[in-house]
């Protein structure tokens, strides 16, 4: 009876306590580093979407003055205490000129969009206000046609980072000036 009772035991297989501990450390090492690859790409994620966000408002300011240059005649360049503007007029809103500036403030790190004549209305800014923008310049050249150059640098901090998006193009006007 004793040898059966000893056999049965034999038959039973199974792991020791060492065994399932060693299996268990293995499997929380594994499951520890996949998740701290799932939250880095998360992170890096929505860090990515953020700056993608955040150049497609700087994208659209700079497509609002585009489209104002396109549609615009009788352009110049006023540079007064640090701010740099680009005075044109416009036909983008419809029928008349609107006599409107464009100036880079370096004291409100900012775009902004206003008629030329300042008694008319307060300029609005056209960039968003969670966007620095730094090293703002117009460039006029013409030759014979109008050509101008929009160049400056967007800073936008996400997760406590600065990030610089340089932005550059270059328009001309539809109308033509001879």
């Amino acid at each position: 009876m004793i040898k059966q009772i000893f056999k049965i035991k034999e038959k039973i297989a199974g792991f020791t306590l060492v065994e399932v501990l060693v299996a268990m450390t293995v499997f929380l090492l594994v499951m520890t580093a996949i998740i701290n690859i799932y939250i880095t790409t998360l992170r890096s994620e929505r860090v990515a979407y953020a700056l993608l966000n955040n150049e497609s408002s700087v994208r659209s300011a700079l497509e609002f003055i585009s489209r104002d240059i396109r549609m615009g005649k009788n352009f110049s360049l006023v540079v007064k205490e640090g701010i740099q503007c680009l005075n044109l007029t416009t036909y983008a809103s419809g029928a008349g000129g609107e006599e409107v500036k464009y100036c880079f403030s370096s004291s409100d790190n900012a775009i902004t969009r206003g008629p030329q004549n300042p008694l008319d209305q307060q300029e609005e800014r056209i960039t968003p206000i969670n966007i620095i923008i730094t090293n703002g310049s117009f460039q006029l050249v013409f030759n014979p046609q109008p050509f101008i150059t929009i160049n400056f640098t967007a800073q936008v901090t996400v997760r406590d980072i600065n990030y610089l998006i340089p932005i550059t193009t270059s328009v001309t006007p539809r109308y033509l000036e001879f």
